[in-house]
């Protein structure tokens, strides 16, 4: 603790045993932090901190002040137009993941990645991730970098922790990187990175008021103190007079971790990495870009930057019409006697203007305006435009002619996707990443004891641990169910195993179809679990969609039983037909001894002869601690 005395409790000095810590995070910092204010070719020669901003701009077809009255300003509005179709489609698309779990002989617990799956989606539903992942695909495709913060957030209520996994959207600019030679893939070999965010004085002493060292922490930028030759009043970027930075500097090489308030180092978050897996320091921070610039350069060329010569092409095309246009209407002048002054205000429509000789006048510029050969050389570059941007009747939604099939659709969106290639990849790659950050988040905190609770059978106090429902999800057999996910310390017992069957059973005669799963977690942790993680992109199925594609599949399943003999499975039909519509008890339970029906499909075709009766579907239990407990 520094000495009160020498400091009078107002500026914090680093004791001895932290000032070389303190002054090499410093240095660090610092060289990273100018790398933003330094001209890069990659950039068209701006910095990064120019660049940012100018693709801010482009991105909202920013309209600067005239220079001058006479200046035609021009922002066609392409850029911005064509981000808008590129962001739909990706954020269009049904962009999941499939969660692989193998033991320390390599051998996938298929139960598991299974039940991880649903922990993974439910708490990005409680998170309400959909609007952070749309916030970040704005910047992925307008910025050279993205960034995703996994944390942990502790809330507690009734003595039991209740906390859940958050992520932080950071833009390029609030991420800095210890060396930009490393591409973002290779994130994980970064020596060292930096966050920053900036708050107000009053709000962050909710998070760090605890601290002995928050009374140090002073709001603004107060640059007048250096004592020792230390800069005490370290800032890395300008603050209001009521406002704070939080730099947070990770460093996986060094297993470092500190959390800096305007410059000063908080005691509670200084040590090693607080993130780790299986013992071993991890960045919980995922990167993306949309295009590679270099392979030995970190950050990423975004559509925007592609996008704006083009546009400038576009606006200087169309600037010079609209001059040509002005010279027509308003044809400059020269005045053979340069002993008046005239006023631009004589050639107003109506005017009248005494001691004034037309023949005083002679026109600079003579012609009709605008010809249509200027006109075709604008088309040919917005010609020039769509091809740059691959920009087709199927990415524009255009669909010509007569009403089209569910494959037809199904077909343009597939094409509209592939025409994204490279965006496609960049993007699913960098949500990847973010799901194996929030597996390890999972790991380490959310498979922890949340609470105790008096046991009666054995007298005294035990553990509880966290659970978690997904409701909407398709359960084995094919109807939509809910999925609850729960941990434990422990292998459940026979009678409990027992327990949960009949309850299964119960709701799934009422029309509730309910799995639950279970997680030892001691197993989990004694298995040595490896992940593999694999992303999975669709369209998104619309309902009208979604029930031409059924009433396709119908007829096909029903040619197809007429030409194999092979009767259809009736109950899977009606269950499906009941999740197309959202319907429910449409059809009455058939008897067991009714014989074989026959029906007329979808639209009068044929759907298929001897039906199987309908038949109550079997739950099936699934558990992951049984799976964990056969490979131990």
């Amino acid at each position: 603790m520094p000495n009160e005395e020498q400091n009078d409790g107002v500026i914090f000095i680093p004791p001895p045993e932290e000032a070389e810590w303190v002054k090499r995070h410093r240095d660090n910092i610092t060289k990273m932090k100018e790398f933003m204010n330094h001209n890069h070719k990659r950039f068209d020669g701006l910095t990064l901190l120019q660049t940012y901003y100018a693709n801010e701009d482009a991105a909202v077809s920013y309209l600067r002040p005239k220079r001058n009255d006479d200046e035609v300003r021009i922002v066609s509005g392409s850029t911005e137009k064509r981000l808008e179709s590129i962001y739909n489609e990706l954020l269009s698309m049904n962009t999941g993941h499939e969660l692989h779990a193998f033991d320390k002989q390599d051998r996938e617990i298929k139960e598991l990645g299974e039940a991880m799956e649903d922990v993974i989606t439910r708490t990005n539903e409680l998170e309400m991730e959909e609007d952070i992942r749309a916030e970040a695909l704005s910047e992925f495709i307008t910025q050279p970098a993205v960034f995703l913060e996994e944390t942990w957030e502790d809330k507690h209520s009734s003595g039991f922790n209740i906390g859940m996994p958050r992520k932080r959207l950071k833009t390029a600019l609030e991420v800095l990187l210890g060396d930009v030679t490393i591409p973002l893939f290779r994130l994980y070999d970064q020596p060292c990175i930096v966050t920053y965010e900036r708050m107000s004085h009053q709000a962050l002493s909710r998070y760090f008021g605890k601290d002995e060292r928050w009374d140090f922490v002073k709001p603004g930028m107060n640059l007048d103190n250096d004592i020792y030759g230390i800069d005490l009043t370290f800032r890395v970027g300008m603050l209001a007079e009521h406002e704070c930075e939080i730099v947070k500097y990770y460093s996986v090489p060094d297993d470092e971790f500190t959390t800096y308030i305007n410059g000063v180092p908080m005691k509670l978050s200084m040590g090693k990495m607080p993130t780790r897996t299986y013992g071993k320091p991890y960045y919980p921070i995922s990167a993306g870009g949309a295009k590679r610039m270099s392979a030995r350069f970190s950050y990423c060329r975004p559509p925007v930057m592609t996008l704006k010569f083009i546009q400038a092409l576009t606006d200087e095309t169309i600037r010079n019409i609209i001059r040509k246009f002005r010279q027509a209407i308003e044809p400059p002048r020269a005045v053979q006697n340069s002993s008046r002054i005239y006023s631009r205000d004589i050639f107003e429509a109506g005017k009248v203007t005494y001691g004034v000789d037309a023949d005083a006048f002679k026109k600079l510029v003579d012609h009709d305006g605008v010809t249509q050969g200027e006109m075709n050389v604008l088309q040919m570059v917005r010609e020039m435009q769509d091809e740059i941007t691959s920009r087709n009747a199927t990415q524009l939604g255009i669909q010509q002619g007569e009403r089209r099939t569910a494959t037809e659709i199904v077909q343009m969106q597939k094409e509209a996707i592939q025409m994204l290639g490279t965006l496609v990849i960049n993007w699913n790659r960098f949500l990847r990443d973010a799901n194996y950050n929030r597996i390890y988040n999972i790991e380490q905190n959310m498979m922890k004891p949340s609470g105790m609770i008096y046991d009666s059978i054995s007298g005294g106090l035990r553990a509880t641990y966290r659970s978690l429902t997904l409701k909407g999800k398709t359960l084995k057999g094919g109807k939509s169910g809910n999925s609850t996910v729960q941990f434990s310390d422990r292998d459940l017992t026979e009678a409990e195993l027992l327990g949960l069957e009949k309850y299964e059973d119960k709701n799934s005669k009422r029309g509730q179809k309910i799995n639950i799963s279970n997680i030892n977690v001691k197993a989990y942790k004694e298995a040595g679990v490896k992940w593999f993680v694999i992303m999975t992109s669709k369209p998104k199925q619309t309902d009208d969609l979604h029930q031409l594609m059924f009433q396709d599949k119908l007829n096909q399943a029903a040619g197809l039983s007429k030409v194999t003999m092979r009767q259809l499975n009736a109950d899977r039909i009606i269950d499906e037909f009941e999740e197309t519509w959202r319907v429910e008890n449409w059809f009455a339970q058939t008897p067991q001894n009714q014989p074989s029906i026959q029906g007329q499909g979808v639209g009068g075709e044929l759907v298929g002869q001897g039906m199987n009766p309908r038949q109550p579907l079997q739950t099936e239990k699934q558990s992951v601690q049984p799976a964990l407990a056969n490979i131990l």
